[in-house]
């Protein structure tokens, strides 16, 4: 370990098993410090991690940032809408009730009105006596 090592900022990572076993046999005579820090420079080193692709990849994580976010603010309208929507329904569900009693208390009314109807209008027999059951 070199002395300038010390003045280096530290990273500390978590990998799968088969990850570190890789790392570990692909190693060879280097620490795991050394290979872990020449795989990181020559990976961000190398003509395939040039500005321009960093770029790009930069901007595709915020186009889909940015499509989380509008998705996610979507859901949350969706969300609100599905509760009015709840709200209406158990409302005129409500309202459904209360006029099928109504219309139960209108009906027997109508019903009572009916049997006068029929009351009033049926022509009364003339009683017999009980003398005049030949008549």
């Amino acid at each position: 370990m070199n002395s300038f090592e010390f003045n280096m900022p530290t990273i500390t990572i978590r990998i799968d098993e088969n990850l570190f076993e890789k790392l570990d046999h692909g190693r060879g005579e280097l620490s795991k410090v050394e290979f872990c820090r020449k795989i990181l420079s020559n990976y961000l080193n190398s003509p395939l991690s040039s500005n321009n692709d960093t770029s790009e990849f930069t901007k595709r994580i915020f186009e889909l940032d940015n499509e989380l976010m509008k998705l996610n603010a979507e859901i949350t309208h969706r969300d609100h809408v599905d509760i009015m929507r709840k709200e209406i329904i158990q409302d005129l569900q409500t309202q459904l009730g209360w006029i099928q009693n109504e219309y139960q208390k209108l009906q027997v009314e109508v019903n009572r009105i009916n049997e006068r109807l029929l009351l009033m209008a049926a022509p009364i027999e003339n009683e017999k006596k009980w003398f005049e059951f030949w008549k």
